[in-house]
């Protein structure tokens, strides 16, 4: 939708605000293609840079509101989806760049505060990655829709019921359950799963 699409085009307005700051030089490359032809999957990777030893770096960026960025500071550690999504791209990339380091950086919209955080590569995380990637192939090489997350999960760091960020995010999650009214039941349920 319109909302999401200006979401991301300010995104990139911080992104590259933070780029700017590089020296150009060290700058070996930006929006990346990385792609996974086997899977049907492409995806593009924010910036590599020179770490200033010759080794390549990649960054993924990351922009919040001042409330989501101060709460990951607190809760101390990058989002896990952001993680696989950089851990994805590193899998791929280091065929191309076989000293790759990567890391996070979150940019705070409403305070300009940035936060780096350095990820370490998990080859389980990676396999996690392509085993969904794969899955989705298979769904869709068959005309099967994917298992649908469930809506309201427990957020372990809040330690409360919340609707399902994924649910909320995906523009097909309605058409996918059948029901324009999920997200209201969904919010229902969290207020009384909260309450007991």
């Amino acid at each position: 939708d319109e909302r999401t699409m200006r979401i991301f085009e300010c995104g990139k307005v911080f992104e590259g605000w933070v780029l700017d700051t590089f020296n150009p030089k060290d700058i070996v490359s930006t929006q990346e293609t990385v792609e996974w032809p086997e899977l049907n999957l492409i995806g593009s990777c924010d910036a590599v840079i020179d770490d200033g030893g010759g080794k390549a770096h990649l960054i993924e960026f990351k922009t919040q509101n001042s409330n989501a960025f101060h709460w990951m500071t607190k809760r101390g550690g990058a989002n896990e989806a952001h993680i696989e999504q950089v851990t994805m791209y590193y899998g791929k990339l280091r065929e191309k760049y076989p000293d790759l380091s990567m890391s996070l950086c979150y940019i705070s919209k409403d305070d300009l505060c940035v936060l780096q955080y350095a990820i370490p590569f998990k080859q389980e995380v990676y396999e996690e990655g392509i085993r969904k990637a794969k899955e989705l192939k298979r769904c869709f090489d068959v005309g099967e829709l994917p298992a649908l997350y469930e809506a309201v999960t427990f957020d372990n760091l809040k330690k409360k019921w919340t609707v399902d960020w994924r649910c909320s995010y995906c523009p097909g999650h309605t058409f996918c359950t059948g029901d324009e009214e999920w997200e209201k039941k969904a919010q229902e349920e969290v207020k009384r799963r909260n309450q007991e």
